[in-house]
Formats: structure tokens, C-alpha cells, sequence
């Protein structure tokens, strides 16, 4: 039903905003828990990872309609609420009103119930405000691309303003699932077979060959993920493997290497003669990596526990350090 669905989003973005869990892997978990068909996994998806994406634009658009003090918990509910309103064209009014109001009363009582009501009605009579009006560019694009204004102020130093802008405007486009095809499982041609026998969208990628771009449900529910045939991994990551050149008999070393993408897809390109070894800091994330290992049924790569500051008691032909990092690009 939407209604668990939205009872589950709000849950959701509550663990996220307030307990600092990973979107990613919170999401993951709620859909392997609960019985939800493809729309409403849809639905619950977007709903979530919009709401966390866009909460400062969200609450720009809310501050003008709250009048008194409203607990942090009702100010994530009509985040989520505002987010349906302004970016989910098939959501009817109507439903994001009662759905909200409902889920305020079981949670805070019937005050709480009718603030939620008063804000999102009167809301939905008005003109949200407006961007432009903001006369800061910095404080404006903050607002406009929710995006913390210190991080904007550190990119127009090194990048301008114009540049900085484009960079803001890449983060909000939609982009499609890219998977990565273990080709020492299926040929590409078998593996897109399977994957649009599973009802998926797959398109193949114009640079990479092993990159689908695909479209449907969540790919972690299906078949040929679960079997270890394809991998979840954004296209640049699957660059690192194709600009390394590596040789079929190379010994490469993944020096930083959880949770083990990047290592198991050099793997998959040296098999079966190339040899890799993946190490991390981190002793508890080695069974992650050796998870991907098994399920992709890689024979040729070994992961273990190694401070990368520290040597190595052998050489390589080649060593991939993906060094944990601020990720600002600068």
C-alpha cells in the first residue's frame, strides 16, 4: 500500500538525516525487509533519496509557512511532503495532504496532525518562493542545488562561479543504473538476454563494453545480480580498470580496496592468468570483499588485512591506491 510506503520513506530519511546511516545501504535493507511491488519500490526510492538530496532547497520552500517553533521530526515530514508537491508530477495533492496528516497524528498526536495540514494547505495556495530572488550567487546556488555553501564557496575559489554552477547542475540530473558485466561468467550478449528475460531496459555503454546502462526495478532484487553476473558500479569507477592497462599476466595490488569493486572487475579483466591482491585497513570490511569475491566466483584475486603506510612483503606490476578522500575534487 502507499500509505506503508510513505510511513517506510519517512523511517527511512529519519535514519539517514538523524542517525547518519548510508542511503544507500539503508534503502537496501528496507526493500529486503518488506513485501513492496515494483511501483511502490519505486516510489519509496525517490521519495527518499530526493528528500536527503534536496532538504535545503526543501526547507527554502517551507520556511515562508511556518509561523511558530515545529519539532525537527515534523520539519522532515513536510520536507518529504514539499518534495512530492514540487517534484512528483502523478502524486495527487490530496494524497501527500492526508498521507502526512496521518502519519503526524501517530506520531506526535492530532496538534501536530493539524500543523502539518495548515502548512501544506496553505502552501499549495501559494507561490513558492523564488531563487532569484536571493541576491548572493553563492547563497543562491546553495539554496537552488541544496548543497552546503561552504562547499560552494571552496569550488568558486578554485573553479568560478559559471563552473561551479555546471558542477551543481550535474549532481540533480537523473542518470541511469550502470551495471558492469562479468565477462568471465557470460558473454555480454547472454548477459543482456538474461537481464531483459528479468524485464529490464539494457542499453550498452558507447565507451566501455562491459558497461549496461539499464532501466526497471532495483537490480539488487534480480537474478543476474544475486548470481553474481553483473556488479552495481557507476561507469567512472569502470574506467580505473580500462586506464590501467594492465597486462593478463600482471600481479596488481588494490592497496585501499573495500568494499572491492574496482578489484574485482581487474580481476574479471585478468582472468585467469593476472593475479590480484586487495588489502584494506579495515579488518571487519575484508568479508565484504571476499563476499564479491565468492558471488562473482573470482579465483584469481586474495583480499587481506594491511595498513597500505606500511610495505608490502612483495612487488607488483601494478598498484592501484583509491585513497579514502574528502571527495570535493579540488
Amino acid at each position: 500500500m502507499i500509505e506503508n510506503v510513505r510511513s517506510l520513506a519517512f523511517d527511512t530519511i529519519q535514519d539517514i538525516l538523524n542517525e547518519g546511516a548510508y542511503s544507500n545501504l539503508r534503502i537496501n535493507e528496507v526493500l529486503s525487509e518488506n513485501e513492496l511491488n515494483a511501483m511502490d519500490k519505486a516510489l519509496f526510492t525517490e521519495i527518499v533519496y530526493g528528500t536527503v538530496k534536496r532538504k535545503y532547497t526543501l526547507d527554502f520552500y517551507l520556511k515562508p509557512f511556518v509561523k511558530t517553533k515545529i519539532k525537527a521530526w515534523v520539519r522532515q515530514l513536510l520536507w518529504m511532503s514539499i518534495y512530492q508537491y514540487v517534484y512528483l508530477d502523478k502524486v495527487p495533492n490530496h494524497a501527500i495532504i492526508n498521507e502526512a496528516v496521518e502519519i503526524a497524528k501517530e506520531r506526535g498526536g492530532y496538534h501536530n496532525g493539524n500543523v502539518v495540514n495548515g502548512i501544506l494547505r496553505t502552501m499549495m495556495r501559494s507561490d513558492l518562493p523564488d531563487f532569484n530572488e536571493i541576491a548572493d550567487p553563492k547563497k543562491r546556488m546553495a539554496i537552488e542545488y541544496s548543497m552546503p555553501k561552504w562547499i560552494i564557496d571552496h569550488w568558486a575559489t578554485h573553479y568560478g562561479l559559471e563552473e561551479t554552477e555546471t558542477i551543481l547542475q550535474s549532481f540533480l540530473e537523473t542518470t541511469s543504473t550502470t551495471v558492469r558485466a562479468n565477462l568471465t561468467r557470460a558473454s555480454l550478449d547472454d548477459i543482456i538476454e538474461k537481464l531483459q528475460d528479468e524485464g529490464y531496459d539494457v542499453e550498452k555503454d558507447h565507451d566501455l563494453p562491459y558497461c549496461l546502462h539499464i532501466g526497471g526495478q532495483p537490480i539488487i532484487h534480480s537474478r543476474s545480480f544475486k548470481d553474481g553476473f553483473v556488479s552495481i558500479q557507476d561507469k567512472s569507477s569502470m574506467f580505473v580498470a580500462h586506464i590501467m592497462n594492465v597486462d593478463r599476466h600482471d600481479h596488481v595490488l588494490d592497496a585501499c580496496s573495500a568494499p572491492g569493486g574496482k578489484a574485482c572487475h581487474i580481476a574479471e579483466v585478468l582472468m585467469p592468468e593476472g593475479q590480484v591482491d586487495a588489502s584494506d585497513i579495515h579488518d571487519h570490511k575484508i568479508d565484504l570483499i571476499n563476499f564479491n569475491i565468492k558471488k562473482l566466483r573470482l579465483t584469481n584475486i586474495k583480499a587481506f588485512q594491511h595498513d597500505a603506510t606500511k610495505p608490502y612483503d612483495k612487488t607488483y606490476d601494478k598498484i592501484l591506491v583509491d585513497a579514502p578522500c574528502s571527495g570535493l575534487g579540488v
